[in-house]
C-alpha cells in the first residue's frame, strides 16, 4: 500500500486508513484505551492539514518522496492499532511490548513534525521571505502620491522626492502587491502552525507576518488606504495561536487522581489506611504527624518540553498584544483543573445540624488536614508552571497564578472555618488544635507561594483564618469550666466511666501533649504565658469535674450503684493524674487524698449492697424465745425462712451486678476480694452452725442451694457487664 500511496494516491489516505483503524480498535482494546484515545486525537489534529501540506508541495513542485517516510509510518501504525484488540489481558508481556510499539509510534510522528516538517518549513519560509524582499523591494520603487491626509501624518524626508500622481493609481498598484505578501506568508507557514506543536521555527513565520504588519502600517496609516484583509489574515493568525495554546493546555490539565498525589508525599503525610483522618490516639492524645513535614517540592505534572511550547505561543500572543486573552485561556483551563483535583478528595463542610458519630466527625476534619498540605504540593506546582511558561512576563504569571488558585484556596478555608466553628467540646479540642498546627507549618510555604500584589488577598485570607483558629482554641480553652458546669448529659454510663469524664481527662491530655502549639497559641493571642494558666486550668477543670460527678451520682436510685458510679469515676482522675504529668501540677497528697475517697466509696457500696443481705446468715435471727430468760433454741422455721431469703437476695443482686462495670481490671478484683471475704466467710461460718438442721429434713437443696465454691464462683461474676438496667437505679 505504501508504495501505491507513493505512486500518486493521496496521502490523505494513508491518514484515513490509520484513523479509521483506531477508531474501530479503540473501544475494544481496553488495555490500550488511553494511548489509542491520544493518537486519535493527533491524527484528527494532523490529517487535515496533511492533505494541505501535500497540495502546498504539488504547487510548489516538491517531489512526493518527501512525505514517504510518513507514508510508511502510517501503514506500520495501521497493522499495529489492529493487532492490538487481538492482546489478551491476561497476555502481560504481549501487553508491555505493544504498548511500547504504540508509544514509539507516537514518538516517531512526534519526530517527523519535530524534524522533518520543520526543515520543509524552513527551506519554504526563507523562500518565500526571498520573494517578500524582492516584492518589497519593487514596491519602494512605485512612485506614489502624498495626498493632503498623508502629508499631515508623514514627515517631509519620507515623500518630498515622490512625484505627484492619482491615489487611485497607487491604491490599483500596491493592492496587489500587498495580497501577494499576504498569500505568501499564509502559504508557507500555515501547515507549520497548525501542526508542528512545538514551534520551534516559527519566529520565521512571524518575522514574515511582522514585515506585513509593518507594510499595512505604511500604506495604511500613513497612505490612508483600506487593509482590512490583510488584518483578518493576522487576526486569524493570533486566533490559531490562541486555539493551540487551549488545545496543548487542556490535553495536559487533566485532574489529578488522589493515589497519584500521594505517591509524591513523604510516609508523615500521606493518610493512614486504618484512619482517613487522624493517626496516633483516637482519643486526642497526640498531635496530628500529618502536620509536620517539610516544605514542599513542586510536582512537574506538565512534561518541561511542552512547559517550553507553550511558553513561546504565549510569548507571541503577548508580543501580539493579547495579553488579557492569554490569561482568560490559562486561568479558566487551569482553575477547573485544580478545582476537579482538590474535589477529588472529598473534603466537605459540617455544620451543627449534622449529628455525626465522633468516629465520623474525626475522619472527615482529618480529610481536611491532609488534603490541606497536598493542596500546598499542587499550588506550588501550579506556581512553577505559571513562572515557566510566562517567563519574562512577571506580572502576568503573578496575575494568573492569583486567578488560578483563587477559588480552590477560598474553598479549602471555607471548608476548613465552617468545620473549625463545630469543634467546640473538649472531646474535639485536639482536632482543633491539629488544624491550628497545620495552617502554622504551612505559613511560610502560603507566604513564599502567594507573594506579590496579586495574591495579596489570598495571603491574608490564609493568615487571617489561621489566627481564627487561634482565637477559637483559647475560647474553648477558657470557656471549659464553664461547658463541665452547663453539662446535661443523661447518657447511660454503660462502661462505668461518664463521657464528660473521659473527654475532660482527654481535654488534660490535650494541654500536656500540645504544650508547644499552645504556647505558641497565647503567645500570639494574647502574649501570655501559657504554664501558668495551664496549672491554673488544670486544677480548676479536675474539682469542677468532681463538683458535676457528685451532682451527677444524685440522680441514682440506688445508692449503691451511687458509690459505685463515683468509685468508679474518681479512679479513674487519679490514675490519669499518677500517670501524666498533671501529677507535677496536682501533687502527691492531691493523689493520696483522693486514693482515700476511692477506698471510701468502695466501702459505701459494700455496705449498702451486702448489710441487708448478710443478716438473713446471721445467728441471731434463726433463735427463738423461751420465756423470761430470752434466746433458747434454733427455729427451724425462721432457719429455713432465712436461707430462702438469702437465696433470693443473692440471686438478684448477681443478677443485676453482673450488669454492672468496673472497667479496671486492678479495681475490680480489688472491689471483688473485698466481697468475697466477707460474705463467704459468713455463708460458710452459717452453713456450717445450722446446715445439720436443714439437712435431716425433707427438700434440703430448696434451702441450702449454693455451695461455698458456687457462691465464690458466682461472686467472681460480677462488674463484667456492659449494659446497665435502668430500671435497677
Amino acid at each position: 500500500m505504501a508504495a501505491e500511496l507513493l505512486g500518486g494516491a493521496a496521502i490523505g489516505a494513508a491518514f484515513g486508513e490509520l484513523l479509521k483503524a483506531v477508531m474501530e480498535v479503540k473501544d475494544k482494546a481496553s488495555n490500550f484505551k488511553n494511548t489509542l484515545a491520544y493518537l486519535r486525537t493527533i491524527l484528527v489534529k494532523i490529517d487535515p492539514l496533511i492533505k494541505e501540506m501535500e497540495q502546498q508541495n504539488c504547487e510548489l513542485g516538491r517531489s512526493k518522496e518527501e512525505l514517504g517516510s510518513l507514508i510508511e509510518e502510517m501503514e506500520e501504525g495501521r497493522k499495529l492499532v489492529y493487532k492490538c484488540c487481538k492482546i489478551h489481558r491476561l497476555n502481560f508481556l504481549g501487553r508491555i511490548q505493544y504498548q511500547d510499539d504504540l508509544a514509539k509510534l507516537v514518538v516517531n510522528l512526534e519526530g517527523f513534525f519535530r524534524f522533518d516538517v520543520p526543515a520543509q518549513t524552513s527551506r519554504d519560509t526563507k523562500e518565500t521571505l526571498l520573494k517578500v524582499t524582492r516584492i518589497l523591494s519593487a514596491v519602494r520603487k512605485i512612485p506614489l502620491v502624498r495626498t493632503q491626509s498623508a502629508t499631515a501624518s508623514a514627515s517631509d524626508s519620507d515623500f518630498d522626492s515622490m512625484p505627484l500622481q492619482q491615489n487611485d493609481e497607487i491604491e490599483s498598484l500596491a493592492k496587489p502587491v500587498l495580497e501577494d505578501i499576504a498569500s505568501l506568508v499564509h502559504k508557507s507557514s500555515q501547515a507549520e502552525a497548525k501542526v508542528h506543536k512545538g514551534y520551534q521555527d516559527l519566529h520565521n513565520k512571524h518575522e514574515a507576518s511582522g514585515r506585513l504588519r509593518s507594510s499595512i502600517h505604511f500604506f495604511g496609516s500613513k497612505m490612508g488606504f483600506t487593509v482590512n484583509d490583510e488584518i483578518n489574515l493576522i487576526s486569524e493568525d493570533i486566533s490559531k495561536l490562541e486555539d493551540e495554546f487551549k488545545l496543548i493546555l487542556s490535553f495536559f490539565s487533566k485532574p489529578v487522581e488522589p493515589k497519584h498525589l500521594f505517591d509524591f508525599l513523604e510516609n508523615s503525610m500521606r493518610p493512614s489506611s486504618g484512619s482517613p483522618g487522624h493517626e496516633g490516639d483516637p482519643s486526642g492524645g497526640t498531635p496530628s504527624s500529618s502536620c509536620h513535614h517539610s516544605e514542599s517540592t513542586p510536582l512537574n505534572l506538565i512534561p518541561s518540553r511542552i512547559v517550553s511550547q507553550l511558553h513561546y505561543v504565549a510569548q507571541q500572543l503577548v508580543e501580539a498584544g493579547q495579553q488579557q486573552q492569554l490569561l482568560n485561556i490559562y486561568r479558566d483551563v487551569r482553575s477547573n483543573w485544580l478545582e476537579e483535583s482538590i474535589q477529588k478528595f472529598g473534603v466537605e463542610k459540617l455544620n451543627n445540624a449534622q449529628k455525626l458519630q465522633w468516629e465520623l466527625l474525626e475522619a472527615k476534619i482529618g480529610s481536611w488536614i491532609h488534603l490541606m498540605p497536598i493542596a500546598a504540593k499542587l499550588f506550588a506546582s501550579e506556581r512553577e508552571a505559571c513562572n515557566l511558561i510566562f517567563e519574562g512576563f512577571d506580572s502576568l504569571a503573578e496575575q494568573c497564578f492569583a486567578e488560578v488558585t483563587t477559588n480552590s484556596i477560598s474553598m479549602l478555608l471555607s471548608v476548613g472555618e465552617a468545620n473549625a466553628k463545630i469543634l467546640r467540646s473538649p472531646q474535639s479540642f485536639h482536632l482543633l488544635l491539629d488544624m491550628y498546627e497545620t495552617m502554622l507549618e504551612l505559613h511560610l510555604e502560603i507566604e513564599t507561594l502567594f507573594r506579590g500584589k496579586a495574591c495579596t488577598e489570598i495571603r491574608e485570607a490564609a493568615i487571617g483564618f489561621t489566627k481564627q483558629l487561634a482565637l477559637m482554641s483559647k475560647e474553648v480553652f477558657g470557656d471549659l469550666e464553664e461547658v463541665i458546669e452547663k453539662d446535661a448529659m443523661e447518657t447511660a454510663v454503660t462502661d462505668g466511666i461518664h463521657p464528660l469524664t473521659s473527654n475532660i481527662l482527654n481535654f488534660v491530655r490535650v494541654l500536656n501533649n500540645y504544650e508547644s502549639t499552645l504556647k505558641q497559641l497565647f503567645q500570639e493571642v494574647e502574649g501570655g504565658d501559657y504554664s501558668s494558666q495551664q496549672a491554673s486550668v488544670t486544677k480548676r477543670i479536675i474539682q469542677a469535674l468532681q463538683s458535676k460527678l457528685d451532682l451527677k451520682s444524685e440522680k441514682y436510685r440506688d445508692p449503691a450503684f451511687k458509690h459505685l458510679f463515683l468509685m468508679n469515676n474518681i479512679y479513674h482522675i487519679v490514675k490519669f493524674v499518677q500517670s501524666s504529668e498533671a501529677k507535677d501540677i496536682l501533687g502527691d497528697d492531691w493523689v493520696r487524698v483522693h486514693s482515700g475517697i476511692v477506698q471510701h466509696h468502695a466501702n459505701q457500696y459494700i455496705r449498702n449492697t451486702w448489710a441487708k443481705t448478710l443478716t438473713c446468715i446471721s445467728a441471731k435471727g434463726v433463735y427463738k424465745e423461751r420465756g423470761v430468760f430470752g434466746m433458747s433454741g434454733v427455729s427451724r422455721a425462721i432457719l429455713k425462712d432465712s436461707l430462702k431469703t438469702f437465696n433470693d437476695m443473692f440471686e438478684e443482686l448477681h443478677r443485676k451486678q453482673c450488669e454492672w462495670r468496673v472497667p479496671d481490671r486492678e479495681l475490680r478484683e480489688s472491689l471483688q476480694l473485698a466481697i468475697t471475704t466477707i460474705v463467704l466467710a459468713a455463708y460458710r461460718t452459717f452453713v456450717r452452725r445450722f446446715g445439720p438442721l436443714v439437712e435431716s429434713g425433707k427438700s434440703r437443696d430448696k434451702y441450702i442451694k449454693y455451695t461455698s465454691e458456687d457462691v465464690e464462683r458466682m461472686l467472681g461474676e460480677f462488674f463484667h457487664g456492659n449494659i446497665i438496667n435502668q430500671t435497677t437505679r
